[in-house]
């Protein structure tokens, strides 16, 4: 299937996603900077923690909401609000006006409409592919986010500091063209036996209990966590020892340019970034034939080798080897895993199944820290072989998922039959 002939949904949805994930790229990461110098330190460490929760909160209703009221509704009316709700913190960093206070009430408000809108955001892609478009589907979407991310950062970084409140501005503008995308384009794709009258937050509980009892689910959400908290290791274990073990490096092509630690990591995700973007469409016409699940387990195996690499060695040269290798492994087990997950789950409940997958990122941020702490006491050689066991712990769960869910499937046919 080529990519004029997908679904208009899922085009759309790309579309979106791409401009959110640029404008919130453009001024998220630099809010923590924001409230610092307004608040300190440590208020800032506070508040941001709060906006984290709070977003977490809210994408387990989003996905509840999304289940029972349809994907299009909780779409536009959440990116609706955030359009009132970025552009409210606009006013409040306008040249006539100021208020850090207001602007944190309002981008605590932003947060949590994204983490509301987000598993209609995703439901909605799944509802419309097959087991035969995924993995293209999550390729291009893979491919999307991280150029977006890229652009994104790069606006920010240019912006952010003398245009904060046209960066806003653009940013409320670009909500309202996702907004009209939405209502003009987006076709609503879940359909109901019957519609609640009202929400019930004992069907909410009751619903993401029967989530959590999914053992097949769980081993997918293990994993997935496991595998993400390696990708969390290059901006917290690996960016430290950058910083602390990478002696300055002289770059060949300028005899006078050194490089430390932090500008050496900064050189090693623009590679992954660039190479990403490059090589996305080459990697998924080159594995567009392979058997998913080998495919998977390899790629996987090259992700934590490539982390293995990273933490084992400082020098110049094998580091940009290893950020090669783990970028390789990653276009090749990420699409699947992402593709996986519309497989494994219940259609009925297909949102609120994504805002618990969402804890994977909890999870992995987690490992991200305990990675740090264990460093103060571990050397790098003992910290390069935990990578490469959690890469065949990872391995691993995904043989007993695929396992489970193909003797799942053959109990189903029987008893269908």
């Amino acid at each position: 299937m080529r990519l004029r002939e997908l679904h208009i949904n899922i085009k759309i949805r790309i579309l979106i996603n791409f401009l959110q994930k640029v404008t919130q790229m453009a001024i998220f990461p630099f809010m923590a900077i924001y409230f610092s110098t307004q608040f300190g330190l440590k208020i800032s460490g506070i508040l941001m923690v709060i906006v984290i929760i709070a977003s977490l909160i809210a994408s387990f209703y989003g996905g509840y909401l999304s289940d029972v009221k349809g994907r299009k509704l909780v779409l536009f009316r959440g990116e609706l609000l955030r359009f009132f709700s970025v552009l409210l913190m606009a006013l409040c960093n306008s040249p006539v006006f100021s208020n850090a206070e207001l602007t944190f009430v309002t981008f605590l408000f932003t947060n949590i409409l994204i983490g509301l809108i987000t598993p209609a955001n995703e439901a909605i892609l799944m509802d419309v592919s097959t087991d035969k478009t995924r993995k293209m589907l999550y390729s291009i979407n893979y491919w999307s986010i991280n150029l977006s991310i890229a652009m994104g950062s790069l606006i920010g970084s240019l912006f952010y500091a003398d245009h904060f409140f046209e960066l806003l501005l653009a940013t409320a503008f670009t909500s309202l063209i996702c907004c009209a995308l939405i209502q003009v384009f987006i076709i609503e794709t879940h359909t109901f036996k019957s519609i609640p009258t009202k929400l019930s937050f004992r069907d909410l509980f009751y619903g993401y209990f029967d989530v959590l009892k999914d053992r097949i689910f769980l081993i997918y959400l293990l994993a997935g966590t496991l595998m993400l908290g390696l990708e969390f290791q290059l901006t917290n274990y690996i960016s430290v020892k950058l910083n602390t073990d990478f002696k300055p490096f002289v770059l060949p092509f300028s005899h006078e340019t050194k490089i430390d630690g932090i500008q050496m990591l900064g050189y090693l995700r623009i590679e992954n970034t660039i190479l990403v973007v490059v090589l996305g469409a080459i990697m998924l016409k080159m594995m567009n034939n392979r058997k998913e699940q080998y495919v998977l387990y390899i790629g996987s195996i090259i992700f934590a080798l490539g982390f293995s690499l990273l933490a084992w060695s400082n020098n110049f040269y094998i580091l940009l080897i290893a950020t090669f290798i783990f970028t390789i492994g990653e276009l090749m087990y990420v699409p699947i895993h992402q593709s996986l997950l519309a497989t494994l789950i219940d259609e009925k409940k297909r949102s609120q199944y994504i805002a618990v997958n969402a804890l994977r990122l909890r999870g992995a941020m987690l490992i991200g820290s305990f990675f740090i702490i264990l460093g103060d006491y571990v050397s790098s050689s003992i910290i390069s072989v935990l990578y490469a066991f959690i890469g065949g712990i990872s391995v691993g769960l995904y043989t007993i998922l695929y396992t489970n869910y193909q003797s799942k499937e053959k109990l189903n046919h029987k008893s269908v039959s």
